[in-house]
């Protein structure tokens, strides 16, 4: 298997749970990518994906069976350059569909709730998408040329679409790891948004695990070739920060509306998982709380990189 931004959060995961289960997996990270996920292994390949020369001298190397493409541009709101969007989340995701198709490889994107945009209800696979940013168009770009190839040219495909994953390894700046590492000192985080902006936290275990199933199972689907992957339940930002108090015995009251809502927050976000169930069998099975422990543990030894960001 080949994992494509193998220096990012949920591609590292994979690489380093495939590894450890006897897998023969490459992966694959960006020249400019920082491997600390890879905890500073070698073992891995440094290609550019805007490059085709660079994509198809990697993709006829290895020669993979399944391909997983975890790499993109746009999620952080440091990563705004619209060409580089458009470069990763389309044209290489174009590029990689043509050699899976030729080849007869298979293909899992990863694909983002953003996708949807706004909506006051689970969205299923099968209604409309409505993206309302650049990085949640061109990754909406990206699924439909996915799902063109499966129902086109018959490739063996799928788009999961991922809600907000969290866990071992997430980028530190984020809210789950900033939470985490507040916990050490009884304290919560000094930026937050408005209460009730809301996720669907779903953790990194039981994405990796969703991944696994489709590869292991490759289930046709009605069209279109789409999967959610989420928790199922809607958590408010007021809920989790009850519950971080709660169970880590926190008396600090928080600081709403410290941060700055983000264009894309919104108080009902939350997966529609019935489709994914039938298909692969798969739930989520991480509890938010048993998640968020396992978290501070890994951020407590991790904290030279897990500092504190306020």
């Amino acid at each position: 298997m080949l994992v494509t931004g193998a220096a990012g959060f949920v591609g590292a995961n994979l690489v380093r749970r495939w590894t450890e289960q006897g897998y023969d997996v490459e992966a694959v990270v960006g020249p400019d990518s920082d491997p600390w996920r890879l905890l500073g292994s070698n073992d891995y390949h440094t290609v550019d994906l805007t490059s085709d020369a660079g994509v198809e001298a990697l993709l006829t190397n290895v020669r993979p069976d399944v391909v997983v493409n975890a790499a993109a541009h746009g999620a952080y709101s440091s990563q705004s350059d619209t060409q580089r969007m458009i470069d990763v989340n389309v044209r290489f995701v174009e590029r990689l569909v043509d050699w899976c198709c030729e080849r007869s490889s298979a293909l899992v994107h990863l694909g983002s709730s953003s996708e949807y945009g706004p909506k006051d209800h689970p969205p299923s696979e099968l209604e409309r998408t409505a993206p309302n940013s650049m990085y949640a168009l061109t990754k909406n770009c990206g699924s439909h040329i996915v799902c063109d190839a499966v129902r086109r040219r018959h490739m063996a495909g799928v788009v999961l679409r991922l809600y907000s994953v969290y866990g071992p390894w997430e980028e530190p700046s984020r809210l789950m790891p900033t939470l985490a590492v507040g916990v050490a000192s009884r304290r919560l985080p000094t930026r937050l948004v408005d209460p009730d902006v809301a996720r669907d936290f779903v953790h990194v275990d039981d994405v990796v695990r969703c991944i696994t199933a489709w590869i292991e199972r490759r289930p046709v689907l009605e069209e279109p070739a789409i999967l959610n992957v989420g928790s199922g339940t809607q958590t408010s930002m007021a809920e989790l920060v009850a519950l971080v108090r709660s169970h880590f015995h926190i008396a600090e009251l928080p600081q709403w509306g410290t941060m700055r809502n983000r264009d894309w927050d919104t108080s009902s976000w939350v997966a529609d998982v019935r489709r994914v169930a039938s298909a692969l069998g798969w739930q989520a099975q991480v509890e938010l709380a048993d998640g968020l422990s396992q978290l501070v543990s890994f951020v407590g030894t991790h904290r030279e990189r897990y500092e504190r960001i306020d």
